[in-house]
């Protein structure tokens, strides 16, 4: 639409609401909640598209500043540092005090102007804010910056009806969203238990039966009776070690639960890794994170060649332990109780080598070995891709809202189609649900 609805004006958004400073409380005079306090709103207190004060620092009644009120149905927003820009609705009716940098967006003509279309107005205008706050060193967003916006203003009517519009069709996209987020525990949940199938027996019980074998014919070994060496990673300075190019230099941060993660890669020298041969790794390996998320494991490709690594243990399979059960094993809930239970160490706990060598593991033959490992990878091959489109789900549904509100304030919301859009991503949720 190129022309605004008849009715509409495009002007700054100051000629609608007026930003008010806050106050500066000086941190000296903040005390724990009494009968004779209030709150004062700061910038962590505005949370999710609301102003919560429940856990907020207060101040002494003899010492508020009546001018810096804040209402019920008051719209504040954080006005410099990293979250510049995010709103909040004040839905008490409990006296509270704004501090400053946060700004309170008070309706320049309450009589004649919708308090909710504001409140969708401000939050079409994120992107464009948040553009303007990061434009200097220090991110924030000046009153004068803010009302000098040009904006889409609708009349007062029409307002209402907006407003309830996206009252409705927000509401489903919220929904939406809040069913989307329940996924990732759901396939959280999914992997262990196919874990907890996979080493327990379970999970191929209808094969053994074909192979005539029963579940006696798991037996239980110490990690070091099936380990041709179990070690530990490089422990010491290592600053000045790191190269531009060189042997790939794994770090905890590079092992993630089944798979290797080049992100952040660093490179040592071949010298260097010669010096430190020990703690080679080599493909087939069990990489195992010592600290920070112990017990995490992944096997080292082929395609990686010749690394070595810092501060993780190594176990370096025999024949009796195909690598990827031994992965699977670890990253089981069994092997994770077992490894938090076994860390050492007062500043910093860890897993460390002589845990590991004395880690019981219950072991199929090697033939069966294989089939968990081939039916662990179809069962997480199919969650992988429900996880993609969960992601995909997940970006429409962020980039709908901001396109309901970019139509809403051009005056097109009301003739549009967003609810075919939205049902085709209830459609969406609703397929990934099941």
């Amino acid at each position: 639409m190129s022309e605004l609805p008849k009715g509409w004006k495009k002007e700054p958004l100051g000629t609608f609401v007026r930003l008010k400073n806050g106050y500066a409380f000086k941190s000296k005079d903040f005390v724990a909640k009494s009968e004779n306090t209030f709150p004062v709103v700061r910038i962590s207190d505005i949370q999710h598209g609301r102003v919560l004060v429940t856990d907020s620092t207060h101040i002494e009644s003899a010492i508020a500043n009546f001018k810096f009120t804040v209402e019920s149905g008051d719209l504040l927003i954080a006005m410099s540092g990293a979250t510049t820009g995010k709103t909040g609705v004040y839905r008490s009716t409990e006296v509270a005090f704004q501090n400053q940098r946060v700004g309170n967006l008070k309706l320049v003509d309450e009589q004649n102007s919708c308090p909710r279309y504001r409140n969708y107005l401000i939050a079409s205008l994120k992107e464009e804010i948040i553009k303007k706050a990061y434009g200097a060193a220090q991110p924030n967003i000046s009153a004068k910056e803010l009302e000098g916006i040009e904006v889409n203003i609708a009349p007062f009517d029409e307002q209402k009806r907006i407003a309830d519009k996206l009252d409705s069709v927000l509401a489903k996209v919220e929904a939406a969203q809040a069913r989307l987020d329940k996924i990732p525990a759901i396939l959280k949940r999914f992997r262990q238990s196919v874990l907890a199938a996979a080493t327990s027996g379970e999970l191929t019980k209808d094969w053994r039966a074909t192979q005539g074998l029963e579940l006696s014919s798991w037996n239980e070994y110490l990690f070091e009776d099936i380990s041709t060496q179990i070690t530990v990673g490089f422990v010491g300075k290592m600053a000045d070690k790191y190269v531009e190019s060189g042997i790939p230099f794994l770090r905890s941060q590079n092992v993630r639960p089944f798979k290797f993660d080049e992100r952040n890669l660093l490179f040592i020298s071949e010298d260097f890794h010669q010096k430190i041969y020990k703690s080679r790794l080599e493909a087939g390996d069990l990489a195992i994170v010592r600290s920070g998320a112990p017990g995490t494991t992944c096997v080292i490709p082929e395609n990686l060649g010749v690394v070595n690594c810092s501060d993780l243990v190594i176990v370096r399979p025999s024949e009796k332990l195909v690598s990827e059960y031994g992965c699977i094993f670890m990253n089981s809930t069994a092997a994770q109780g077992t490894v938090k239970a076994n860390q050492v160490g007062v500043a910093q706990q860890h897993f460390n080598v002589g845990s590991m060598k004395k880690m019981l593991i219950n072991l199929p033959t090697k033939h069966e070995q294989e089939e968990i490992v081939f039916r662990v990878n179809q069962l997480f091959e199919h969650s992988y891709l429900i996880e993609k489109k969960y992601e995909m789900a997940l970006i429409r549904v962020k980039k709908l809202e901001q396109s309901i509100l970019s139509k809403a304030f051009k005056g097109e919301l009301l003739s549009s189609s967003v609810d075919s859009d939205i049902e085709s991503i209830e459609s969406s949720v609703e397929t990934l649900n099941a």
